[in-house]
């Protein structure tokens, strides 16, 4: 993961050509000096198409989980720590939201919204589809430890419900938190990668990667399979490596003895 951000960060320094600039002589070219993974159907270099790409892929991304991880986690916490009537409510909300297929909820919404969305728009969009299972990790998690010794103490000392939270709880969260982090950028990724597949991304002239798969797609793979192997690689990376990483941060809270 660090290497794809690295070398999107640097695609000015490390690409010959802007992502858009057309190439008349060389449509359709396989790997060559020139154009190192190749052009597609107009003469763009795929280089830097894909370097510009994930840019864009990596920004929407990460701005989707870290929406959508922040979020969820104070509804989860929320939810855990008080129990009762306002467990009840939003553990409804988030089964309702768990109850339909992300796709599906997220088409609906972008055809509400309609036709392509700016970056914020659709990270935003992206991170609707994607809090309501960190609520439900993290909620989970807060029922274990409010029941611990330590919350009664702090609840008899007079500390209020928000000190104990997120002054007490949140750090003992945080492990957590970060895993399911990582868990959800690799979901952001591949959701943002198949909505923009679907039309639904951000518009031209910017590509990202699920517009490079579709823009390949529309040309089919015996035409230039190169252009399809290429943003299908890239996704496939972000998404094992950011699953590794949350797989990683568990890894060393077991073996720290903070649970899973």
């Amino acid at each position: 993961m660090t290497a794809l951000v690295l070398v999107s960060v640097a695609a000015p320094v490390l690409t010959r050509y802007p992502p858009d600039q057309v190439h008349l002589g060389w449509v359709w070219a396989p790997p060559n000096p020139l154009f190192w993974l190749g052009t597609d159907g107009v003469g763009r270099d795929l280089w830097s198409r894909l370097l510009y790409g994930g840019r864009q892929s990596l920004l929407i991304g990460g701005a989707a989980a870290a929406a959508a991880t922040g979020f969820g986690s104070v509804w989860g916490m929320v939810a855990g720590y008080f129990g009762g009537r306002t467990d009840g409510i939003l553990s409804r909300v988030t089964e309702f939201w768990l109850a339909t297929p992300l796709l599906v909820w997220l088409l609906f919404l972008a055809g509400v919204l309609g036709g392509r969305l700016g970056v914020a728009p659709f990270a935003g969009l992206v991170a609707l589809g994607l809090w309501p299972g960190v609520a439900r990790a993290v909620r989970a998690r807060t029922m274990t430890l409010r029941g611990q010794p330590f919350v009664e103490a702090e609840r008899a000392l007079g500390l209020s419900d928000a000190a104990i939270l997120f002054r007490h709880l949140l750090p003992l969260l945080t492990g957590l938190v970060l895993a399911l982090g990582a868990n959800t950028l690799a979901e952001a990724v591949y959701v943002e990668s198949a909505l923009s597949f679907l039309g639904l991304g951000p518009p031209p002239p910017t590509p990202d990667w699920g517009t490079l798969l579709a823009q390949a797609a529309q040309a089919g793979i015996w035409q230039d399979p190169w252009a399809l192997v290429w943003p299908g690689v890239a996704i496939a990376w972000a998404v094992g490596s950011a699953n590794l990483l949350a797989d990683g941060i568990r890894a060393g809270l077991e073996l720290e003895g903070e649970g899973e």
